[in-house]
């Protein structure tokens, strides 16, 4: 995970302020913070939930003080909740003024919560979560769960989840008749190697700071989760496969890489509904490794960059099977040479 360092005039905290409050945090939100706050992770309606406890090591800071929750579990699990449409998300935790943690998350008064099949018993047993009490009125906004400084995992219960999600990544994360996860998570075996692709890809000459990305075919999303490692302020990946977004979510909430969405859809058919859901019709940076023979290489890939493009082919494509056809699109092509983890893959860096 990455800490966000949030600096906000006085002026602005006084009319941001508002009465809805509890014992352990208050609420940020105005017009003008959410301004700040949509160009800082590129999202609307965003508040901050500030924490009143002075910051202390992110590692070890409680959600209440005179309590043991750890403030980044009780987030991951809110995140959980989330996913079932039972919660807001929180995008990122930000180190406000030096001195307070707070969540980046959705504003939800007045929202009302999506449909779900899910109930907060059925999330709690799916995830092995732990709650110290029972939840009242006031953990509730608009039909929303908001507080969550009771939710944790015993021993037995992280070590399960882990396990589970191990689990279904081998189940959901593979791809063609090989029975490996494409990506891995957790030190599993995998068919790719993350570390040669970004070294043959020359990802450290690329600036990402405050940049968009969009990874088509994006498996668990490790390059989703690279690119906030490496300051983007938010990325998309898009697969074909229910379970496989659920578990590409839940491993980067897990590892604290938030302020992502990964989309289940049917490309090139779906392409226009990435727009309606994210807000953005164009990408700083566009990935789109290995994906020809699933979705095509094709003229609405390049015009959904706004800047760098990645193109991984397959075995046994070469430099000649895609160079003509990115000329066309790009003004800069250049051949990075090719990939061997996985056989060999021609491998491209275009720029408008």
């Amino acid at each position: 995970m990455r800490i966000i360092d949030l600096h906000i005039s006085d002026e602005l905290r006084i009319k941001s302020k508002l009465g809805e409050h509890g014992s352990c945090s208050y609420i940020l939100y105005s017009d003008e913070l959410c301004n700040l706050l949509h160009r800082r992770f590129g999202r609307h309606n965003l508040c901050l939930k500030v924490f009143k406890s002075e910051a202390t090591d992110i590692t070890s800071h409680t959600w209440h003080p005179r309590k043991s929750q750890l403030l980044l579990d009780c987030t991951k699990i809110q995140n959980l909740f989330a996913l079932r449409g039972l919660a807001p998300f929180v995008y990122d935790i930000a180190l406000v003024n030096d001195h307070n943690w707070a969540q980046v998350t959705d504003y939800v008064r007045g929202v009302p919560p999506p449909t779900s099949s899910a109930s907060y018993v059925d999330v709690r047993k799916e995830f092995s979560i732990t709650v110290n009490w029972d939840m009242n009125e006031k953990n509730w906004v608009d039909g929303w769960l908001v507080d969550f400084g009771s939710f944790y995992w015993k021993d037995k219960g992280r070590a399960r989840y882990i396990e589970d999600m191990k689990e279904r990544v081998n189940k959901y994360a593979s791809w063609g008749s090989n029975p490996l996860p494409y990506q891995s998570a957790f030190g599993l075996p995998s068919q790719r190697d993350m570390a040669h692709r970004v070294e043959k890809m020359k990802l450290d000459d690329v600036d990402f700071t405050g940049k968009t990305v969009l990874d088509f075919g994006c498996s668990l999303g490790l390059f989703c989760q690279d690119a906030l490692a490496r300051g983007a302020k938010r990325a998309v990946g898009i697969e074909r496969r229910t379970e496989a977004i659920d578990i590409a979510y839940e491993v980067a909430n897990w590892h604290g890489w938030w302020n992502l969405d990964f989309l289940c859809l049917k490309l090139p058919r779906e392409r226009g509904r990435i727009a309606e859901i994210i807000g953005l019709d164009k990408f700083d940076v566009t990935y789109a490794l290995s994906v020809d023979r699933q979705i095509g290489y094709d003229v609405w890939m390049a015009e959904m960059c706004d800047d760098i493009f990645y193109l991984e082919g397959h075995v046994p494509d070469k430099e000649h099977t895609y160079r003509k056809r990115l000329e066309e699109d790009f003004s800069t092509v250049e051949f990075l040479g090719v990939t061997r983890d996985h056989g060999p893959r021609p491998l491209f860096r275009c720029g408008k």
